[in-house]
């Protein structure tokens, strides 16, 4: 027989106590604690298993375990399927939290509009009725056959209209409006919000179903609900940006399919929310920005490459204590590069004000910018402007070996690098005083620059004989002149290409063996370790990049989309016509 426990659940944390306090324990917030009545029975099993096996699982070798490519699909953006790691994985249940009327329902519905065009989707509605969906999928030109849209708040229903529907994708708006009839609490409490997670977890991992729930934020930002949601969930986005901001940035802070801290940048319109192709445009403000306090720099958030641009203002104030304002970059990290340029520059700035942004609002968490910072705050305080012609860079701080395929090879090549960076640092300062006197270790790389790690297989090998003969190629897409640049103990040293000498690239070099929809560029194309030393460099990166892309758009256009089939002269034909030497 079922037993009725009563219980004060924090609305914030999730912390339970059996008598009500006027202050949560767990998160220390006040008047947040909520009477819920939770039924106990001797059998309460919520749980499931994960297994598509029918009979019990059982406990297996870890290499016996079948495995397999999880087949992803569009999400109808280039940026969502970038912040998702390239597409939407079935089964899968991604959390998509952010500030009210930020855009979270319209960059969904228009989401389910794209995915409408070749799978089912289901839209399920808490906050809105059906008419008002239609309205707002009228506005934003979402209307399609497979997009299908249900009212109603009850998941027990909501399940069984699942179940008959059998969609692709569902959309759940939101979380706090979704209630289970068994669970004794108000929709949006700890309970319902907890148990209705496990229960959509559930339905995705058993139905093979994409799940897309949307949930909101508190007043300081975070996700409104208990914190175990996020560890329900495989991907968890955030969105960032004001309401009236003309700009969104979608962050993925986990994510069990793709990395975290991945961005999509979108442009609030008239039709709602769309890519925006050129995310550093955004970031860069159109006044003049040869003025004191302002840095522009490349950042790295996630796996995409930024130019951000710091802005920087320091005022003396006769109130104490001084302010310290950020609202991009953590204020721990300015208030201890502010200590670092007092202790080390002697630049006294205990007694001004500090602010400081980023244009377009991005949040930035990249080490990099700590020289940034410390520059642009410099030059405010001394209200001088930094030279157009100054650049901003740290320096190739010597060599270790690394296994790149090793985890622990490359943890142990990192402190070591580290360690080497500090001592190179001492060096300069002792034994060139006059210009590294004053200088300071801002900070290391996050990431470590890994020459030559592993390379494809495509369907022609260049190799060394082809580097030291010059050797030309009928599917030359390029040219190389670098010189064959390898750091090994043993390695020979080969004579550089005299003036006037290059050698072809050629096109076989991108288009790896038995792969209709795959081409490469950059360092992994296909060569052998000594002639990768040449063409690993970013000139020849960039001649093979241009290829695949402009390979790309033609094979886009044509009934054969085989990479193999590229017509070659037209190929070089149309690089040539945008300036590439072939």
């Amino acid at each position: 027989m079922a037993k009725r426990k009563t219980l004060y659940v924090c609305q914030e944390c999730g912390y339970s106590v059996p008598k009500w306090l006027g202050k949560c324990p767990g998160c220390g917030q006040w008047n947040t604690l909520v009477e819920e009545l939770e039924e106990v029975t001797p059998s309460n099993n919520r749980g499931f298993s994960l297994s598509t096996n029918k009979t019990n699982s059982s406990p297996k070798p870890i290499k016996e375990i079948a495995t397999e490519d999880l087949p992803r699909f569009s999400a109808g953006s280039v940026e969502m399927n970038r912040v998702l790691g390239g597409g939407i994985i079935p089964g899968s249940l991604v959390l998509m939290v952010g500030d009210p009327g930020v855009g979270k329902s319209s960059l969904n519905l228009r989401i389910c509009a794209n995915v409408a065009t070749t799978h089912k989707v289901l839209y399920v509605t808490g906050e809105e009725s059906a008419r008002q969906i239609r309205m707002r999928a009228d506005r934003l030109n979402a209307l399609q056959d497979n997009l299908f849209v249900l009212s109603e708040t009850d998941l027990e229903r909501i399940e069984r209209h699942v179940l008959e529907t059998k969609p692709d994708l569902l959309i759940i708006d939101s979380i706090q409006t979704i209630f289970r009839p068994d669970v004794q609490s108000a929709p949006g409490s700890v309970s319902q919000v907890r148990e209705c997670s496990v229960s959509l977890l559930r339905i995705a991992k058993q139905n093979n179903i994409s799940i897309f729930i949307i949930g909101h934020v508190t007043k300081d930002g975070t996700l409104a609900g208990p914190r175990v949601l996020e560890h329900i969930v495989d991907t968890v986005l955030y969105f960032e940006g004001e309401r009236n901001a003309e700009y969104r940035v979608l962050r993925a802070v986990k994510n069990r399919f793709g990395n975290t801290n991945e961005i999509g940048i979108f442009e609030m319109r008239e039709t709602g929310l769309v890519d925006v192709p050129d995310a550093s445009k955004m970031f860069l403000s159109e006044e003049n920005s040869n003025e004191s306090g302002t840095v522009i720099i490349p950042a790295l958030e996630g796996t995409r490459p930024l130019l951000v641009e710091i802005q920087s203002l320091v005022a003396p104030t006769p109130y104490v204590p001084p302010r310290r304002t950020s609202d991009s970059i953590d204020i721990k990290k300015i208030q201890l590069l502010l200590a670092v340029l007092e202790k080390r520059v002697h630049l006294n700035m205990g007694t001004c004000d500090v602010y400081v942004k980023v244009a377009g609002g991005i949040k930035i968490d990249d080490p990099a910018v700590d020289l940034a910072l410390c520059c642009a705050m410099a030059s405010s305080f001394r209200n001088q402007s930094i030279k157009p012609q100054t650049i901003l860079l740290g320096f190739n701080a010597g060599h270790v070996t690394v296994d790149s395929t090793d985890p622990v090879s490359l943890t142990e090549a990192m402190i070591k690098g580290r360690k080497l960076v500090r001592q190179l640092h001492e060096g300069l300062v002792e034994f060139e005083p006059k210009s590294f006197g004053a200088s300071f270790l801002a900070s290391t790389a996050n990431l470590m620059g890994i020459r030559e790690s592993r390379r494809i297989k495509c369907d022609y090998t260049f190799t060394l004989e082809d580097w030291l003969a010059r050797k030309e190629f009928e599917d030359s897409i390029g040219r190389n002149c670098y010189y064959i640049d390898v750091h090994k103990q043993d390695a020979t040293v080969y004579p550089r290409y005299k003036k006037g000498e290059s050698h072809g690239i050629p096109f076989s070099c991108l288009t790896p063996a038995g792969l209709k929809n795959v081409m490469v560029a950059g360092r992994c194309i296909s060569t052998d370790s000594y002639a990768h030393g040449s063409l690993r460099v970013m000139p020849p990166s960039l001649v093979t990049g241009e290829a695949v892309g402009v390979a790309a758009g033609q094979i886009c256009k044509s009934k054969s989309p085989d990479i193999h089939n590229v017509d070659i002269q037209k190929l070089r034909k149309r690089l040539k016509e945008v300036g590439q030497l072939i």
